[in-house]
């Protein structure tokens, strides 16, 4: 029986299923098999969900076909990745304790420390990082450029309860010219003490702010270390 499977990595959610039972999907044209993932992912129709996610064994661990709620492909997700692991776990392999992932941005190691704790190594940063500087309103706003599995420019905000006061700035980014064809993550992030941060994605291909977001977390964490000179 073909089945799909609702799950969440802090609050970032996704359906997952096998390949093997829902390759019909992945064989569809390309706009139908779009509309196909936004009615599952739909808030109204569907499950609610930020992605669509299929596993398949291979040699060398895993693979998965990874698309955002609106039917676009995307790269990397990290907390997609966490899920992953526990979705192998329960459904493919229980004694499984790691295992190698392969994504659009490269293989990636997953382990289990614990029966709730899951270690995932992110991607290399794929360089140059860069500012970029846009005008907003008369407000001079510079981000921080990266990519950390899939694009991300991020920036410092006074407070992270800001951010949705900022959503059409950061629809605007996501969109601009300068990141055609795909677009962009913007991640903004504060300053919550004089070692930690916290930070809020708005996520293109769910074209809104997420509850979590693995790739955005490092994000905020490297345009930290850029602008403060921190290592940890």
């Amino acid at each position: 029986m073909k089945s799909l499977v609702k799950m969440s990595g802090a609050g970032n959610t996704f359906l997952f299923g096998k390949k093997s039972d829902w390759q019909n999907v992945l064989n569809l044209p390309e706009a139908r098999r779009s509309q196909f993932i936004q009615n599952v992912c739909s808030q109204k129709v569907g499950f609610s969900t930020d992605g669509f996610v299929l596993l398949e064994p291979e040699a060398q661990g895993y693979r998965w076909d990874f698309y955002n709620s609106d039917g676009s492909p995307a790269e990397m997700c990290g907390n997609a990745a966490r899920c992953a692991a526990l979705f192998v776990k329960t459904y493919y392999a229980k004694d499984t304790e790691d295992f190698n992932l392969t994504t659009t941005a490269g293989q990636i190691r997953i382990k289990f420390l614990d029966q709730e704790m899951i270690q995932v190594q992110m991607p290399k940063v794929n360089l140059p990082e860069m500012s970029w500087e846009i005008d907003d309103n008369g407000t001079h706003r510079i981000f921080y450029l990266t990519n950390t599995g899939v694009p991300h420019a991020a920036l410092e905000i006074p407070q992270i309860a800001q951010a949705q006061q900022l959503e059409n700035l950061a629809k605007t980014v996501r969109s601009h010219p300068f990141f055609r064809p795909s677009g962009t993550n913007v991640t903004f992030y504060s300053q919550k003490s004089q070692d930690s941060i916290e930070a809020v994605t708005f996520e293109r291909g769910v074209e809104g702010f997420t509850q979590a977001c693995g790739t955005g977390a490092v994000a905020a964490a490297r345009a930290f270390k850029k602008k403060s000179g921190k290592n940890k």
